[in-house]
């Protein structure tokens, strides 16, 4: 009721205020609007009715009628409509509106000659066909919407020279299960507005079905041999090789549209950085290289550089098992980048890169020595060379030679560390672990105190447990320097002096809870668990854990063994540790580990 009297007071107040500027006609059609508006479309019909049957002149009122016949699924009332309109409105709008009133009646024929009669009507306007088609397609008549699309095709001609209806035809294909007239329709589209993301987009949806594929590859393959001198065409194909995992021949057409467009490496460079975002790491070595093969005559030639390393470094990271073949390959380029970009600061990584290689990967130290020499006397200004110095202190710190290595350390410090933070906290680190090493523990405590608030998470872990460590001196001080003496022998691989180091600590040290009691535990187990001895590995953690049941490291011992029991196919044994670990060590870094260990012994999901 409410609803009601709101809908009146508003039809009430437009006509009071249309009142005094419309003739009486007009304020009748303004009130049917107002109706039709609100939703009452009972009163819009009778004033519509009322005023095309006094004068169907106004076409207001005819497609006022229209929408009303329609929204109220008056089908019989509209097709009279129309089918008196058309005796003196020949317009081909009013055909193809008759045509599908015609159709909704049962009247296939009589709609399919008014379709006939407005091309007849208005042949060469291309929104006619338009129009009719869009009638047909709603319609769901998919195969005469295609028609007459064709029709208008072969009817109008356009000021711009381009194909009419290459985007509807092709959907149209598509809701057909026509998958080569789809594909061509894209292509024309393709060829003549330059739309190559709708039209990948568009094959990429038709490669989903199965059933599409062949049909798909024998028209792109014979598109790409019609078209083998067109730029999209080749791009278009390119993709479609990556899509199919044919990168070497989707790089081959890249090169191919990079050369007809005069790019100049644009898109090479594009896809060598689109193949290494997607793990195609080899791939986009290819387009680098290139590229790089090109000379500094490229422009971009010093990108491709930069991204030929990058990428290598990448590959490197996940690559464990290079053979020395392919290492010496990643150097050679290395030394590319030197001679095409002497003393810059490109250069100076390549040289890091290089020396870092030779020694992690080809374990030829004196190569590396070398090369971190090359780089501080070729590019001394580099801010590298800083980082050379620190990293020829890890050399000679690791073959013995603590003086030299200190020296480096200092004349890195000296000369780059001022405006260098992270090398300073570096070179700071080194400088205390020789005095650690050599037994100076007080010095040792004063450079660790300084870096307590380091940046770099890993120097920060090491100066937590360095402390840790030293503090033992206030316990055990002679004992500490013979644990820092161990730790040393351990980085130049004098093992077997390490292990009596450690071994001392364990037999003649009686507090337990000291952290080089524990850690000398727990490393020696790690020796013989990498000479494959079990037994004796487990021997380390079993005392460690009978001793201290309730330790620092004690989850670590736990979860150690554990994990060796594991190896040696003692499962119950293994998860009756890792349950001690969730039971006394509620607040372990082992625990979410522990638990899940446990859920794979037991089978469980």
């Amino acid at each position: 009721m409410i609803k009601n009297i709101f809908l009146y007071s508003v039809v009430s107040f437009f006509i009071l205020y249309v009142g005094y500027s419309q003739t009486a006609t007009e304020r009748k059609l303004s009130l049917a609007q107002s109706y039709e508006q609100v939703g009452q479309l009972d009163n819009a019909i009778r004033i519509y009715e009322e005023v095309y049957a006094q004068d169907k002149g106004y076409l207001q009122a005819f497609h006022g009628l229209i929408r009303s016949y329609k929204l109220k699924n008056m089908n019989a009332k509209l097709l009279e409509l129309l089918e008196d309109r058309i005796q003196f409105d020949k317009k081909a709008v009013n055909y193809i509106l008759l045509g599908e009133a015609r159709w909704n009646a049962g009247k296939s024929s009589e709609a399919d000659e008014a379709w006939e009669n407005a091309q007849k009507a208005e042949p060469k306007n291309q929104y006619m066909y338009s129009d009719m088609a869009e009638v047909q397609s709603r319609l769901q008549l998919y195969n005469k919407a295609i028609n007459t699309y064709k029709s208008g095709r072969k009817n109008v001609t356009t000021n711009n020279g381009l194909t009419l209806f290459t985007e509807e035809l092709s959907k149209l294909y598509i809701a057909i299960g026509d998958t080569k007239g789809a594909i061509n329709e894209s292509l024309t589209l393709l060829m003549e507005a330059g739309a190559l993301p709708a039209v990948e987009a568009r094959i990429y949806a038709l490669m989903q079905d199965d059933d599409n594929l062949k049909i798909i590859d024998e028209t792109l393959n014979d598109f790409i041999d019609k078209n083998n001198s067109n730029y999209m065409a080749n791009e278009l194909y390119s993709w479609y090789q990556t899509n199919l995992g044919n990168h070497k021949k989707a790089l081959e057409y890249t090169i191919n549209a990079d050369d007809i467009s005069n790019q100049e490496g644009r898109l090479i460079i594009t896809y060598g950085g689109n193949a290494e975002q997607a793990g195609n790491t080899e791939i986009a070595l290819e387009a680098y290289q290139y590229i790089i093969d090109q000379g500094k005559s490229n422009k971009f030639f010093t990108s491709a550089i930069y991204s030929y390393t990058r990428t290598l470094e990448a590959k490197m990271m996940f690559d464990k098992n290079l053979s020395k073949d392919n290492i010496q390959q990643i150097i050679k380029r290395y030394r590319t980048i030197i001679e095409e970009f002497p003393k810059s600061t490109t250069a100076a990584d390549a040289y890091l890169e290089i020396a870092r290689l030779q020694k992690d990967r080809l374990l030829d130290y004196k190569k590396s020595e070398e090369t971190l020499f090359e780089l501080t006397k070729e590019i001394p200004g580099a801010p590298q060379a800083g980082t050379a110095m620190v990293e020829l202190s890890e050399l000679f710190i690791s073959r013995g030679d603590l003086v030299e290595a200190k020296s480096f350390l200092e004349t890195a410090k000296a000369r780059y560390a001022r405006s260098n933070r992270d090398l300073s906290e570096i070179v700071g680190y080194r400088q205390a672990l020789i005095e650690y090493y050599t037994g100076n523990l007080d010095s040792a405590e004063a450079l660790f105190l300084v870096l307590s608030e380091v940046k770099d998470n890993d120097i920060a872990n090491d100066v937590l447990e360095k402390s840790s460590i030293i503090s033992d001196k206030y316990k055990e001080e002679d004992k500490v320097k013979v644990f820092a003496a161990a730790e040393y022998d351990m980085i130049r691989l004098d093992t077997v002096s390490a292990i009596t180091k450690y071994e001392s600590i364990i037999n003649e040290l009686r507090n337990f809870d000291t952290e080089i009691w524990q850690r000398s535990h727990l490393i020696l187990s790690d020796i013989y668990m990498a000479r494959n001895n079990i037994q004796k590995a487990d021997f380390y953690l079993e005392e460690f854990i009978k001793n201290l049941p309730d330790g620092v490291h004690t989850d670590k011992a736990l979860f150690k063994l554990a994990t060796n029991k594991v190896v040696a196919g003692e499962n119950e044994k293994a998860i009756d540790l890792f349950s001690k670990i969730l039971i006394n060590f509620p607040n372990s870094i082992y625990l979410d580990q522990a638990r899940l260990k446990i859920r794979e012994l037991r089978g469980e999901s």
